[in-house]
């Protein structure tokens, strides 16, 4: 139930205040049905945005760019756990998942069959999820930080709208190597400076929508964008990565 909210004209932004009742339910978390795994695995195998991952790391992967010799995903979430009210959560990680593995079987492929090995941190997964990524995808979780502490320059990261600012620690942890050997992430749209503090409304109430974000873009990954070859799309079906705008960035041999 939602509290009251404060608007005023000396305040840019709307104020609201949120009741939640205190949990009394303990009974452990639903886990996600096979069949609804086995129905976004299809979904995937199908999908547009699969066939142009495959299309752009097929060209590109040994085109100017940096080697990729491993993937890190940072914070996709857990895939194997019922979100009550929020039914996409878990298929949005599991395709985020499969777009990792989609990425190392296609760069096997032009690697010399050296596939690329898949790491995964995020404080969120469970212990039967950890077991499920190593045994179903091949994908090793790393507790926090050792996936921050392992990027180097011939890594790929992962990362969608997380809770902090994954694309410039990935930047700046790999300054030596001019970056990380790519990004995939939410599309780089800017320096991250032309923002006015003010945001924006599209319901049409006078109120404003805060416009900082906890990934935010930054003149270094703008600059980065412009010295990679790259990809954008809108994810406008939901192939997995919410409705948003995206972006693959594979940096250029210098």
């Amino acid at each position: 139930m939602y509290g009251k909210h404060c608007t005023s004209e000396l305040l840019p932004f709307t104020f609201g205040t949120q009741n939640c009742p205190i949990e009394t339910n303990n009974e452990p978390p639903k886990p996600v049905a096979e069949a609804e795994l086995n129905d976004w695995q299809a979904q995937w195998n199908t999908s547009c945005l699969r066939r142009q991952l495959i299309s752009f790391f097929g060209k590109y992967a040994q085109d100017g760019t940096a080697r990729i010799d491993q993937i890190i995903c940072f914070g996709l979430g857990c895939l194997l756990t019922v979100c009550e009210g929020w039914p996409e959560v878990p298929r949005r990680a599991y395709l985020q998942h499969l777009a990792a593995c989609t990425i190392r079987d296609t760069l096997a492929t032009y690697l010399d069959g050296n596939r690329p090995k898949i790491y995964a941190q995020d404080p969120s997964y469970t212990l039967a999820e950890e077991a499920y990524l190593l045994t179903h995808m091949n994908i090793t979780v790393l507790p926090d930080p050792e996936g921050f502490k392992a990027l180097n320059g011939n890594t790929l990261v992962l990362s969608f709208a997380p809770n902090v600012p994954v694309r410039q620690i990935a930047l700046d942890m790999t300054h030596g190597s001019n970056g990380p050997a790519g990004i995939f992430c939410d599309a780089i749209k800017d320096d991250g400076l032309g923002c006015d503090g003010k945001g924006t409304s599209d319901d049409g109430l006078r109120r404003n929508v805060c416009p900082f974000s906890t990934d935010p873009s930054s003149p270094g990954l703008w600059k980065y964008k412009q010295e990679s070859v790259s990809i954008e799309f809108e994810d406008k079906r939901d192939d997995g990565f919410g409705n948003i705008a995206v972006g693959v960035y594979l940096k250029k041999v210098q």
